[in-house]
């Protein structure tokens, strides 16, 4: 005898009758357009089921488990899981300056490009502690990296060097304006395995013109895209992903559909490059007016659904997984260019915890840490499908900024049936490996 799992979030497509089955322990999504099938999972009628096939499975893939099993204990055994990932995971800030001044930006630029003393501390410590990890994952993020190129360029080398020695995988990822992303810099950049990008770019060239603009108030959409072109054109061989990421407004969002019209122009059927959308946050930017912000993101994901031109939009599939920030991770910690060690990219004082000395020897402060990696026990969590990813708190920037405790869910989970219908209209929906039809 068999129930549906409770990780096992089920959503009914109206416009084509296919039920979707997402699955947050394995990750996946699942598709069924068998009618009887469709009705027996909805009224978690399991033994009208008749074929033995396809209820296998969906035991193999976990939609469905034994009647008497008690799944409590999986979400708790993630959490611990997540809590002590054994994955090194530094989000590196080379530098603290930017040459942008965006408008909505909430950081400070007290911080200038960071000491060689400081470098030469994070690679002592990598090479100390190498034998606790299961490998590394390093981020470089700002301010502007790429301001203080030579520091990455030093860092990675090493990086790698260490990982090779022993033994261990090694990711790289960037945050960059991409103004300063040209060809050349970007081919280095492959050749230090940073081989994933994310990049704003607002809309278009006049909508982006106005947020994002240097600190000498000059234009920097069309270097920006000029430098994905010429990105886009000469590396038809390489590896990379870059995901454009859009921040919209209450004003910024008309112009949506021009937005993707540019865009399907310059990057249509070429994979690696991914989009999303989000609304501009109170990110507490000096600058912005706070009644421009959008209050959901239902609103992008309507005049995304409603657009006849389709972008990639595979990057949402990551996006409804990974509900955690990793933030929660005890192996996680933001170097700032000064060597203090923060929590979060965006509460960058507020979550300062400790400090890398020259030595490689890191010091926190266990109190100002737990703030930062222990869940809110919210009952109202406990039954709903993604418990087992976000674990009460997919943001605990949230939870300790918040007066008080409520749910702390991610976009995508508020979100999900639209975000669904959207992946399943886009060219992707056939072409990865996390959605999968189970009767065929």
């Amino acid at each position: 005898m068999y129930k549906i799992s409770k990780f096992t979030k089920i959503i009914k497509n109206q416009k084509n009758n296919m039920l979707f089955l997402i699955n947050t322990i394995t990750g996946r999504i699942f598709c069924l357009k068998d009618p009887k099938v469709l009705e027996c999972i909805i009224n978690n009628n399991l033994t009208k089921i008749k074929d033995p096939k396809l209820i296998n499975k969906m035991v193999l893939e976990k939609i469905i488990v034994e009647i008497d099993q008690e799944e409590d204990y999986i979400s708790e055994l993630r959490y611990y899981d997540s809590l002590y990932d054994p994955l090194c995971n530094l989000t590196i800030l080379p530098t603290e300056q930017c040459n942008f001044r965006c408008k909505y930006c909430y950081e400070k630029f007290n911080q200038g490009k960071m000491p060689k003393e400081i470098a030469d501390g994070i690679i002592r410590y990598l090479s100390i502690n190498a034998r606790k990890f299961s490998g590394f994952n390093i981020s470089w993020f700002g301010g502007e990296p790429l301001l203080a190129y030579d520091i990455i360029e030093y860092l990675s080398e090493n990086f790698i060097k260490i990982s090779t020695f022993f033994h261990l995988p090694y990711y790289s990822s960037m945050t960059t304006n991409g103004y300063l992303l040209d060809y050349e810099t970007f081919l280095k950049l492959l050749d230090l395995k940073i081989s994933s990008f994310q990049i704003t770019i607002d809309g278009t060239e006049k909508i982006h013109n106005q947020t994002r603009y240097t600190k000498n108030y000059d234009s920097t959409y069309k270097k920006i895209i000029d430098n994905l072109l010429k990105i886009k054109n000469n590396t038809k061989n390489r590896h990379f992903t870059i995901s454009i990421r859009c921040n919209l407004t209450k004003q910024s969002i008309e112009y949506l559909d021009d937005f993707i019209k540019e865009m399907n122009m310059y990057f249509s059927g070429d994979k690696r490059f991914e989009f999303y959308f989000r609304p501009v946050g109170n990110w507490n930017g000096d600058n912005f007016q706070k009644d421009k912000i959008l209050n959901s993101d239902k609103i992008i994901l309507d005049k995304l659904l409603s657009n006849k031109i389709k972008l990639n939009y595979s990057s949402y599939i990551g996006l409804l997984f990974h509900q955690q920030c990793t933030t929660s991770n005890r192996n996680q910690y933001v170097i700032r260019s000064n060597g203090n060690l923060s929590k979060c990219t965006v509460y960058l004082d507020e979550s300062e915890v400790g400090e890398i000395d020259k030595n490689g020897r890191i010091k926190v402060d266990l109190q100002k840490v737990g703030k930062w990696i222990l869940p809110v026990n919210i009952n109202a969590c406990k039954e709903c499908s993604f418990y087992c990813r976000c674990h009460g708190y997919s943001c605990p920037a949230k939870k300790i900024t918040s007066k008080t405790v409520n749910k702390n869910c991610g976009y995508e989970i508020n979100s999900m049936e639209k975000i669904i219908e959207l992946i399943r209209q886009s060219d992707e929906f056939n072409n990865t490996s996390n959605i999968l039809y189970l009767d065929r």
